[in-house]
């Protein structure tokens, strides 16, 4: 039962909506911005994006490194074990299994940090992008921004995504020269 009203009301708010990008009894407009794709595709948020990605992979790379040594270490250890008495080779086993195990919870924690760390990156182009999208919306007389992710039925909105992609890109570029031009 709840279902059929659920589906009556959005069809019957699909034949009462406004035009798309219309504002409905003198109501500003909503506009939408993919902000995914406002990320990945202006200058900025590309720029941003292969600094993260850089490093990823130079946290990949030393984690190889480490991989590698550690493998070595652990070869000599086994090779130690004929030449070294029992009790010396348990001291050896045990220090390396503690070396072992605090570079593991090291490079956890290093990990743990990523998702931070690309929090702030996107942080960081919303700060660049904020004016950029301030006049955006006030010059489409709206009221809201918001992130299509967050809209669950889109009857109205008008999506200013590709504009502040071009926008951003013509004010600020990929950021390394922090003077954005106003016009």
């Amino acid at each position: 039962m709840i279902r059929f009203v659920i589906i009556a009301a959005l069809a019957l708010g699909l034949f009462a909506a406004p035009p798309r990008g219309m504002a409905q009894d003198g109501a500003k407009p909503v506009l939408t911005i993919d902000w995914l794709t406002f990320l990945r595709e202006t200058q900025y948020g590309r720029r941003l994006a292969a600094e993260f990605q850089a490093e990823k992979d130079a946290l990949q790379a030393e984690w190889d490194r480490i991989e590698l040594e550690l493998s070595q270490e652990e070869e000599e250890l086994v090779r130690q074990r004929q030449i070294v008495s029992a009790e010396e080779f348990r001291a050896l086993s045990k220090a390396f299994d503690q070396k072992v195990i605090a570079v593991r919870r090291e490079q956890r924690e290093r990990r743990a940090e990523l998702p931070e760390k690309e929090m702030a990156y996107s942080r960081a182009l919303l700060q660049a992008a904020g004016p950029i999208l301030f006049d955006l919306v006030q010059q489409n007389g709206a009221s809201v921004l918001i992130d299509k992710r967050n809209v669950l039925v889109d009857l109205s909105s008008v999506d200013v995504t590709r504009q502040a992609i071009e926008e951003m890109d013509r004010r600020i570029g990929d950021g390394r020269t922090q003077t954005p031009t106003t016009e």
